[in-house]
């Protein structure tokens, strides 16, 4: 019987787990431009209230509010919902929009300087997320079911169609690689989570603190790449 090395297990263990952790963390980003996406359609069209039962007066469940929306977002991917997302608060935070919506009875959002640049950079910053996900999500790694490699890094090669033919890129991920990931995924939900919050509560003054937003500013959501020609 072939002895287990209970350290090259933790290793892997680790490895895989930070590889499920940031595809859970990523989706959990998604969802929540989604969410923003629909309490800005609420209150475009003014009706930004929660529906209550008639019989209770009890509000209803999430998945009985807000279904139409919900139908026409459930089949964009997540650079769909991203650019929607930045779209709406471009088109809420226009001025002759806005003087529709108020002829209309509906009071518009208002959207300062600074909180559009915040969503120009939270764009950027996700927009990078999409193509560093999708690139390890749709790459082919080697050495997993064997284990003919070190079980405390991932190697994987993505092909892509180039002008002239084919070529392989290379790349090796570590679990000290997914955390930092992780933790750049959670930044952006907090402040995302936290635009949110304060601007469906009219906190027209409301805008990260300059560390934070530093901080956003140096996330890089890159991956070390060798080009092998194929």
């Amino acid at each position: 019987m072939m002895q287990r090395d209970a350290y090259d297990e933790l290793n892997k263990w680790e490895l895989y787990k930070a590889y499920g952790h940031f595809n859970l963390a990523f989706e959990d980003l998604v969802a929540c431009f989604r969410s923003f996406i629909v309490e800005l359609v609420k209150v475009y069209y003014g009706f930004n209230v929660d529906w209550e039962d008639a019989e209770t007066t009890h509000e209803l469940e999430g998945h009985l509010q807000d279904r139409l929306i919900k139908i026409i977002l459930s089949d964009s991917g997540a650079s769909d919902i991203l650019e929607k997302w930045r779209a709406c608060i471009k088109d809420m935070s226009n001025q002759d929009v806005q003087k529709v919506l108020i002829e209309n009875d509906v009071e518009p959002l208002a959207f300062s300087k600074n909180q559009i640049m915040l969503v120009d950079l939270v764009y950027k910053k996700s927009l990078e997320l999409i193509r560093l996900r999708n690139v390890i999500i749709h790459s082919h790694y080697y050495g997993v079911n064997l284990d003919f490699h070190p079980s405390d890094k991932l190697q994987g090669v993505k092909g892509i169609k180039r002008s002239g033919g084919f070529q392989e890129k290379g790349f090796r991920l570590k679990s000290k690689t997914f955390g930092d990931y992780i933790e750049s995924i959670e930044r952006l939900y907090i402040v995302v989570t936290e635009f949110q919050n304060n601007i469906l509560s009219r906190n027209e003054d409301w805008f990260p603190d300059k560390s934070e937003f530093e901080a956003i500013e140096k996330i890089e959501f890159t991956i070390n790449e060798q080009e092998n020609d194929s």
